[in-house]
């Protein structure tokens, strides 16, 4: 620290910010400045199960990391375009929007680490971002991935260690929603002390809409931050497939019900009232740290 300067990348600041055109895929790019006058850029990450881009790290530290947030916006809304999330699939549409928005951004190299449970490394990665990056997911896959015997009726995910807000916390509803078959009730539980989103408050206007009346606040421009509007989204897709309970001491009932969501004061009383809902012996499955988790589902019934 005293001999290397660090600055915070600001999304928001378009002084520090350099347009490079249109992707391919009609994405608008912005990258910070500095980045873009470096001589050699190196990005510095972790690799792990992701929602959006199938898998943290490599060219994520450039998008989303160091661009513009209208181009972050864009990005995200393309993970939405399907069904379920992109939790664990190495390729699509977000990987290669993310790869091509690093290469005119230059990045020259990853230096990526793969942790256990422990925050221990298991391996690591670094070299030419594209190939580093995929060898780096399939470490990343042996140590997540969890083999599910059957779907269940009901799941119960914990958020850890997303935590601290719901901004961050709601990637457990995606690996949670991967165990479960359709109709099925996600009991999502955690804290969120700082609540629904501290950056991105007015989520809580529209993320209980229909996917349709979101789209078209989008498309209004009625909904300005793009990437909350991918988030909504994103929570709207899985309310389409699955019940969502909610335990938080951290976010009142009015804002659970606000943005789709069933609040109970704990555990066993969401339980109890899932399990009452279902017409069999219901089979449940617990995810202690769901959003780190890659449920298996190829190998599922």
């Amino acid at each position: 620290m005293r001999r290397i300067a660090v600055r915070n990348h600001d999304a928001f600041c378009a002084e520090q910010l350099v347009a490079l055109g249109v992707t391919p895929g009609g994405v608008h790019v912005t990258v910070n400045r500095a980045v873009m006058d470096a001589d050699c850029v190196i990005g510095v990450g972790s690799i792990v199960p992701h929602h959006i881009p199938g898998y943290s790290g490599g060219a994520k530290i450039i998008q989303p990391g160091v661009c513009g947030e209208h181009t972050t916006g864009e990005v995200h809304l393309l993970s939405t375009r399907h069904e379920q999330s992109l939790l664990g699939q190495t390729e699509n549409v977000v990987r290669h929007e993310m790869e091509a928005i690093a290469d005119q951004a230059g990045l020259n190299a990853i230096l990526n680490t793969v942790l256990d449970a422990a925050g221990e490394v298991v391996g690591l990665v670094f070299g030419e971002p594209r190939q580093a990056f995929r060898r780096g997911a399939a470490l990343s896959k042996s140590v997540y991935g969890v083999d599910l015997p059957t779907l269940a009726d009901i799941v119960v995910a914990g958020s850890h260690p997303c935590d601290i807000e719901f901004w961050q916390a709601h990637k457990t509803l995606y690996a949670g929603a991967r165990c479960l078959r359709t109709g099925g009730t996600l009991i999502v539980v955690t804290p969120c002390p700082e609540g629904l989103s501290v950056t991105h408050p007015d989520i809580v206007e529209y993320a209980g809409d229909s996917p349709e009346a979101i789209e078209a606040g989008i498309a209004s421009g009625a909904i300005h931050d793009l990437t909350a509007g991918a988030l909504a989204l994103a929570w709207a897709n899985v309310r389409g497939q699955v019940r969502i309970s909610l335990v938080s001491g951290g976010i009142d009932d009015e804002t659970a019900r606000a943005i789709g969501f069933r609040p109970f004061p704990d555990v066993q009383t969401a339980l109890d009232a899932a399990l009452a809902e279902q017409e069999a012996l219901a089979r449940v499955a617990v995810l202690p740290y769901a959003p780190d988790a890659l449920p298996l589902v190829e190998q599922a019934e």
